[in-house]
């Protein structure tokens, strides 16, 4: 019994540490999306999305779309349930992306910096 309650603590306090090292810049969750204030689009197909099942593909998600549409609480949302379930996530947007990229190829360190991005999906 001590030896799972240990395990427990364990597996708990890697899936903190993964949403710490994710980058979210607040902690949003899926329960609190009001479904009926989301474009239709997003309503049609968050239920997919909420499977996480892109992720087990390898695929990639990119959410775009005008201000105040939901966008960064559903990537956050998503990408926190991910962690929950023992996935690696880097949350970013997409200016801070770009000059990462700039940056560290101006450095050459571009590849370095891509090393870093390998989840190993």
């Amino acid at each position: 019994e001590l030896l799972g309650k240990e395990s427990v603590r364990r597996r708990e306090c890697r899936r903190k540490s993964r949403i710490r090292s994710a980058g979210f810049p607040q902690m949003k969750y899926l329960h609190e999306l009001v479904m009926e204030d989301m474009p239709k689009e997003a309503q049609v197909i968050l239920p997919e999305l909420e499977t996480l099942d892109f992720i087990r593909q390898g695929r990639n998600l990119v959410l775009y779309g005008n201000p105040g549409t939901g966008k960064t609480h559903i990537a956050t949302a998503l990408g926190i349930k991910a962690c929950q379930q023992d996935f690696t996530v880097l949350f970013t947007s997409v200016p801070v992306l770009l000059t990462q990229i700039r940056e560290a190829k101006s450095a050459k360190t571009l590849r370095t910096l891509l090393r870093g991005w390998d989840f190993g999906a």
